[in-house]
């Protein structure tokens, strides 16, 4: 029953953290990204077959992996990279290292972009 009640526990856990990278998501699209960014993650998006931020065997976290698509000027910038989530979600910009946290903040930041970007 112990074992039950732990990965009870743990998934609940799960789900508030992937709830709250959504509303990062949509709070960091909506204050402080770029149009350009918003267009770049939403042009990689457009088409499933491209989705690639948790690769097997790559150097680079899934947070990383997405700061270098929305910034290719800096691929490989692993400073920025960190300088930018620190911006995002202050000391706790480690949660960019895992690939559902990065998902649900990439869901959020697509559906604020859905909701702006007509309005210009």
């Amino acid at each position: 029953m112990l074992d039950v009640s732990a990965r009870l526990r743990a998934a609940k856990e799960k789900a508030e953290k992937v709830k709250e990278a959504h509303e990062h998501g949509r709070r960091w699209a909506k204050k402080f990204a770029e149009k350009s960014e918003l267009q770049e993650l939403e042009a990689v998006f457009a088409n499933p077959m491209n989705y690639y931020i948790d690769l097997p065997n790559v150097a680079y976290s899934p947070g990383e992996n997405f700061f270098f698509l929305i910034s290719p000027e800096k691929d490989g910038d692993r400073e920025a990279a960190d300088e930018f989530w620190n911006g995002v979600i202050p000391d706790a910009h480690h949660l960019a290292d895992g690939a559902a946290w990065v998902n649900a903040f990439i869901k959020g930041a697509l559906e604020a972009w859905e909701e702006m970007k007509d309005r210009d």
